[in-house]
């Protein structure tokens, strides 16, 4: 895959108002904004960054003065990304979010902490995205708002990375059903020297080796699908989020597909083998 996605637990600093004591040359998009965009009048300093606030319906999006014409592009295609997974999780975040496009590899590093190049991450604690401008795409978005949806439709209980990603993956791949990305998919797969074991998936190695682990994500969640129907993946997701149920997720996975893990699994890598994914 072209970019990484992934999700830390990062702590933050509460960011703060640009001094107007310091020097300050106002850019025209703050008295011209693009038409029907709102933009806050006073930048904030954060992550040895000046950041400017575009608002949506749904998103506070903060952007770096070079990085104008990708924010208001954004915020052109960020509410309706949203309003499309809040239909199909059948739920609603508590809005707006917010969502940085980080200018550059250093400020990346202040953000994260690492040094690989990230197309976004999802912060544990507040739930704000962090996407790397130069990766910047609708696609990206999706993913990390995925985790989002997902977090808070279960109210916060644990799921299996595989699934976490896989299912992140999966409403934010482009045309994922179709013939043709699912023949890439599996056929990529097949040509791999090895697969991970979903027990593997789960040793925190996602990005060991991206290409290949979200490729089998991915896989798990259409294998799924394909065999048992997306109507049963959103049983799962309803089930599991009730407050009375106690299970854990694997529990309400048996539950919902009557069938072990283990077997499931099995039936996961016969597919992959079989390569039998055509509709």
């Amino acid at each position: 895959m072209g970019l990484i996605c992934g999700c830390w637990s990062c702590f933050f600093k509460s960011p703060k108002q640009y001094d107007s004591n310091l020097p300050f040359s106002k850019p025209d998009f703050l008295d011209h904004p693009p038409e029907g965009m709102t933009i806050h009048p006073t930048p904030i300093e954060r992550y040895k960054q000046v950041f400017y606030i575009c608002e949506t319906k749904y998103f506070k999006i903060h952007f770096v003065e070079k990085d104008k014409d990708l924010a208001f592009n954004s915020a052109k295609e960020v509410d309706s990304a949203y309003e499309r997974l809040a239909d199909w999780y059948q739920h609603q975040l508590i809005t707006p979010y917010e969502i940085y496009l980080l200018p550059d590899k250093s400020t990346i590093y202040r953000v994260t902490g690492e040094t690989r190049d990230l197309g976004g991450v999802v912060t544990q604690r507040r739930g704000t995205m962090f996407i790397a401008s130069q990766y910047y795409n609708i696609q990206t978005v999706k993913h990390e708002l995925s985790h989002l949806f997902l977090r808070k439709k279960l109210r916060e209980r644990k799921v299996p990375i595989w699934f976490n990603e896989g299912l992140a993956e999966y409403l934010s791949t482009p045309k994922v059903n179709s013939d043709y990305v699912q023949n890439f998919i599996f056929k990529k797969l097949q040509n791999a020297n090895n697969l991970y074991t979903w027990r593997d998936l789960e040793r925190n190695i996602m990005l060991r080796d991206a290409s290949l682990t979200y490729t089998e994500v991915l896989s798990i969640i259409l294998f799924l699908n394909h065999r048992y129907g997306e109507d049963k993946l959103k049983e799962l997701l309803e089930l599991y989020s009730g407050r009375n149920y106690h299970q854990s997720f694997i529990g309400a996975m048996s539950q919902v597909y009557g069938k072990s893990q283990i077997d499931l699994e099995q039936e996961w890598l016969d597919f992959v083998k079989k390569c039998s994914f055509q509709k």
